[in-house]
């Protein structure tokens, strides 16, 4: 059995305390939609630049890379690819099949589809790195 309380109090209606109130209220949206307005357009705007790094990063990333894993002097290609989908697993062989000589002695024991390597980690025998520009909904 639940047992409610109730304590009686008096009310008194003030029209000057609600319309304080209101007023107030309606301040803070207008300040909302003000700053969300601010925020969106310095987002817009800052896109762009942050993209641009993140790019920047992923090159100097390719680079680096490919010093450590072919050594130096450094001559090696970087290619920017976007196969279609139902082509990324023939791409995937082709260039598995291109470059198995840079792949190591585990190189052509793996199935043509599959990276090379341990657990999680992918390794191929050309360096690759995933790169996701589409839209997320």
């Amino acid at each position: 059995m639940i047992l409610v309380r109730f304590t009686v109090r008096e009310f008194k209606f003030d029209e000057y305390l609600l319309q304080r109130s209101q007023q107030a209220c309606d301040k803070l949206t207008a300040d909302e939609r003000t700053k969300k307005s601010q925020l969106v357009q310095w987002l817009q705007n800052s896109f762009g630049e942050v993209l641009l790094r993140w790019v920047h990063l992923k090159a100097i990333r390719a680079f680096v890379e490919s010093v450590l894993r072919y050594g130096l002097p450094p001559d090696f290609v970087a290619i920017l690819m976007e196969p279609k989908k139902k082509n990324e697993k023939r791409l995937r062989q082709e260039l598995r099949k291109l470059y198995k000589d840079l792949g190591g002695a585990g190189a052509t024991e793996q199935d043509d589809d599959l990276p090379l390597g341990i657990g999680e980690a992918e390794f191929y025998p050309y360096v690759y790195l995933n790169l996701t520009l589409r839209k997320q909904q």
